[in-house]
Formats: C-alpha cells, sequence, structure tokens
C-alpha cells in the first residue's frame, strides 16, 4: 500500500513538472529563422553607357551584410578584386547578376542569340537573422563620372524579435550609371 501511494505521490509531481515545462514553452517563439524575400532588378534606358554613350552591359553584386561600414569605406577596385576579404566578418552571404540594357533585348532576341533580361528581373534573397544590410556593386563603365552612384545599401526592415514581413519585397533600380535599392 506505501507503494502505490508513493507511485501516485511520483506520478502527481511528473504531472507538475510536465505542467511547468509546457507553460515555460508556450511563452517563448522560436528564434527567427532564414526567411526568403523576392525582389526585382528593374533596368531603366541607357543603362550603363560606354564610351561612346551607348548603352552596354553591366555585372552587379547584391550582398548580405551584418555592418555596413566596411562596404561604404571600400573603393570599387577592392569590391571587384577582393570582395569577400575586403568585407571581412561583415559579409553573410553574396549574390551576382550580368544585366544587359533595354536596348539590347531586341538585338539579341533578333540576332538568335541569349536573351536579354528586359525591363525586369525577379530574384530571390533567403535572409538569415544575422543579415542586417542588403547591398549593391555595380560595375560601371565610368565611375568617375560625377553623377554616377555604384553603390547603395539599404537597412532590412526587421521587427522588435528580428523578422521580416513576409509580405517584404525589395527593388534594385539601375539608372544609367545609377544604383538605387529599397525595400517595399
Amino acid at each position: 500500500m506505501a507503494r502505490g501511494k508513493g507511485s501516485r505521490h511520483y506520478q502527481g509531481v511528473l504531472v507538475v513538472v510536465t505542467a511547468l515545462v509546457l507553460a515555460a514553452c508556450a511563452g517563448k517563439e522560436a528564434p527567427p529563422g532564414p526567411q526568403p524575400v523576392t525582389g526585382r532588378i528593374q533596368v531603366m534606358p541607357g543603362l550603363n553607357p560606354n564610351a561612346e554613350g551607348r548603352p552596354s552591359p553591366v555585372t552587379i553584386r547584391l550582398y548580405q551584410l551584418r555592418e555596413r561600414e566596411a562596404f561604404l569605406e571600400a573603393s570599387l577596385q577592392e569590391l571587384v578584386r577582393q570582395d569577400t576579404d575586403t568585407l571581412g566578418a561583415a559579409l553573410i552571404g553574396r549574390d551576382s547578376f550580368e544585366l544587359c540594357p533595354m536596348e539590347m533585348e531586341a538585338i539579341d532576341a533578333s540576332a538568335g542569340g541569349e536573351p536579354c533580361q528586359g525591363e525586369a528581373r525577379a530574384v530571390t534573397q533567403v535572409f538569415s537573422p544575422e543579415v542586417r544590410y542588403l547591398a549593391v556593386m555595380a560595375e560601371f563603365f565610368d565611375v568617375r563620372d560625377p553623377s554616377a552612384q555604384w553603390r547603395a545599401v539599404t537597412a532590412l526592415p526587421r521587427d522588435g524579435e528580428q523578422r521580416l514581413d513576409p509580405s517584404t519585397t525589395f527593388t534594385i533600380t539601375l539608372d544609367g550609371a545609377r544604383v538605387a535599392v529599397r525595400f517595399d
């Protein structure tokens, strides 16, 4: 009989401990995981004018960064030649795209070549919780032109729990020799 009372006591303690564990877990949300975000790269007429003023293809790189200072302090040549070393611990991820001017879309199609992306290209980036900034670098023909802007950076619009709204999108715009990035 004493054994039965001890067994019931043990079961009672087990029920209380289980209830406490469940209550503690119910109050905590899982930390945010990697979140995919769709975006688009918008190409305007007259992209990347060359020495003759004709639109030309351009390579861009997207960087996912912890901090933006190394990106803002780097020269274009440092990023082109050794971006991973230059950005160091700030760099979480990178992606690269070659884009052609809208004007080349008709030429490539008529010549039977590889089609250009046209006016816009869809892109998806998967942002881990450590990513604080999305940065873009464009290898424009003439970055010394005072009106050129070869880099852009923006903060990810995270909430207090470091999550991105599922409806978040981003737009990268290339206009002449200028690049811009924003979250919509």
